[in-house]
C-alpha cells in the first residue's frame, strides 16, 4: 500500500550514516531525554526546561500532557491521552509526530514559563487544560482544553458499557481535532514548521528515505505536496502515523504506559499488577492502555 512512496529512493551512504545518527539521537535525545527517561518521578522545572530545550533543537513543538492538580481525575486524564495517542485517527497521529512529548503538573509549567510567557504578554491560561502546546521558535503557548466528561473509574464499574465506550470515542475525537488545530490548523502552518525544523537539522534531508524523513524531519514530509498527488499525501500520513505508532511503544516522559480491562492494572514492564478489582470492572477498548502519570519531584532551583 504505501509502495509508490518507496519507489524513488536516491539516498549516498553518507546520508544514510548521518540520518541513523540523528535518528538515534532523536528518540535518545529529543524524544526521550536520557536524563528523565528511566525515571519513576514525575518532572520538576528542570526537567520541563530540558525538555523545552530539546524540542527547540530539533525544530519541533513541545506538547505538554498536564497532569491534574486533583489526582482523582489522573486516571479519567490518562485514559482520554491513551485513547488519543494509541487509537486516533491516521491525520491526528501524523500531526502527533510533528511534536515532541511529556507530561507535566501544571504547577510545574507555570514555575518553568510563566513569567516570560506574562513578559510577552500572553500569560498563561488560568484554568488547566488537558494539556499545551508550547512553541519553540518564539515561546507561545496554545491549549487543549479537557473535554466535559472524562467518564470515572465508577461509570465503568456501574455496567454501563456503552456509556463509556460512547463517552471514550467521543473525547477522543475532540481532543484529536483540538491537536491538529493547535499543531497544524492551516497549510501555512505547516510550512511554517517545516522552515523551523529544517533550520535545526544538519543535513538535507529531501535525499533521504521516506521512513527517515518521516522520523527525523516529519515536518518538511508532511508539507510535502507531492506534485499534488492526493494519494501520495494520504500515503505519506500513514508513514508518518506509522513513526509515530512507533514512539508509542517506549514511556512518555512524566508518566509510564499501564494497561486495564477491569480486572487489575499493571504497568507495562512491570509483571506484577495492582489494583485488583477482579470481576466488579469494565473498560473500554479505547482506554485499556493509558498512562499513568508519574508525581513531580519538586524542583530545587
Amino acid at each position: 500500500m504505501l509502495g509508490p512512496l518507496y519507489t524513488s529512493m536516491n539516498t549516498t551512504r553518507r546520508h544514510l550514516l548521518t540520518a541513523s545518527s540523528l535518528a538515534a539521537a532523536s528518540l535518545a535525545g529529543g524524544w526521550l531525554p536520557q536524563a528523565f527517561c528511566a525515571s519513576s518521578r514525575g518532572l520538576n522545572a528542570a526537567d520541563l526546561m530540558y525538555a523545552w530545550k530539546q524540542a527547540r533543537a530539533s525544530g519541533r513543538p513541545l506538547l505538554v500532557l498536564v497532569v491534574p492538580a486533583d489526582r482523582s481525575r489522573t486516571y479519567g486524564h490518562g485514559t482520554a491521552w491513551g485513547a488519543v495517542l494509541n487509537h486516533s485517527s491516521t491525520r491526528v497521529r501524523a500531526a502527533l509526530q510533528l511534536c515532541n512529548i511529556c507530561c507535566a503538573d501544571y504547577a510545574v509549567v507555570r514555575e518553568t514559563f510563566a513569567d516570560e510567557l506574562e513578559q510577552r504578554k500572553t500569560p498563561l491560561a488560568a484554568k488547566e487544560p488537558l494539556g499545551l502546546l508550547l512553541e519553540t521558535d518564539q515561546l507561545a503557548a496554545s491549549y487543549i482544553p479537557a473535554p466535559r466528561d472524562l467518564g470515572s473509574s465508577s461509570l465503568y464499574r456501574s455496567g454501563g458499557r456503552k456509556q463509556a465506550k460512547a463517552i471514550a470515542e467521543s473525547n477522543m475525537q475532540e481532543i484529536g481535532q483540538d491537536l491538529r488545530d493547535a499543531i497544524v490548523p492551516t497549510e501555512h502552518a505547516a510550512h511554517r514548521r517545516a522552515s523551523q525544523e529544517r533550520k535545526a537539522l544538519p543535513l538535507d534531508t529531501s535525499r533521504l528515505t521516506y521512513e527517515l524523513q518521516a522520523t527525523l524531519s516529519p515536518a518538511s514530509f508532511y508539507a510535502t505536496p507531492f506534485e499534488g498527488r492526493s494519494d501520495l499525501r494520504r500515503q505519506a500520513r500513514l508513514i508518518l502515523a506509522a513513526q509515530f505508532d512507533k514512539r508509542m511503544k517506549d514511556p512518555i516522559p512524566g508518566a509510564q504506559w499501564a494497561r486495564s480491562s477491569g480486572c487489575g492494572t499493571r504497568i507495562e514492564g512491570d509483571p506484577s499488577p495492582f489494583l485488583i478489582s477482579c470481576g466488579i470492572g469494565h473498560v473500554p477498548t479505547l482506554s485499556q492502555r493509558f498512562l499513568f502519570f508519574l508525581q513531580e519531584t519538586p524542583s530545587t532551583k
